[in-house]
C-alpha cells in the first residue's frame, strides 16, 4: 500500500496474514517513518485457528542467506537470544 497521510491499515491476524516491509525504507533527511501497532486479543472462537508465534520468511527481494535462514527457523520456534548470533558477530553489517 502506498503511504498516504492520515491513513490506517487494518489487517487480520491468521495463519496466512503476511505483512511487513520487504525493502528497507530510506526516508529523506529530516523525515522518518512513524508506525503504531495495536493488537487486540479476545477469547478465541470455538472454531478459530490458534497461532502462538509469527512465522518468519525471507522476503522476495532477499537473496538466500544460510545464516538468516537459520535465524528464521529458530525464531519460528522460540525468541532469538544473544547465543543465536555467536557464529555471526557482524550480523547487523551483513544484512
Amino acid at each position: 500500500m502506498a503511504p498516504t497521510w492520515n491513513t490506517a491499515i487494518i489487517v487480520e491476524n491468521s495463519k496466512i496474514s503476511y505483512h511487513g516491509v520487504p525493502v528497507s525504507l530510506k526516508c529523506p533527511q529530516g523525515e522518518f517513518r512513524k508506525n503504531l501497532v495495536i493488537n487486540y486479543s479476545s477469547i478465541p472462537l470455538e472454531n478459530a485457528d490458534i497461532r502462538y508465534r509469527a512465522t518468519w520468511f525471507r522476503s522476495p527481494v532477499e537473496t538466500d542467506n544460510p545464516k538468516l535462514n537459520k535465524l528464521y527457523e529458530i525464531r519460528n520456534n522460540r525468541p532469538l537470544t544473544q547465543d543465536d548470533f555467536k557464529d555471526w558477530p557482524t550480523w547487523r553489517e551483513n544484512t
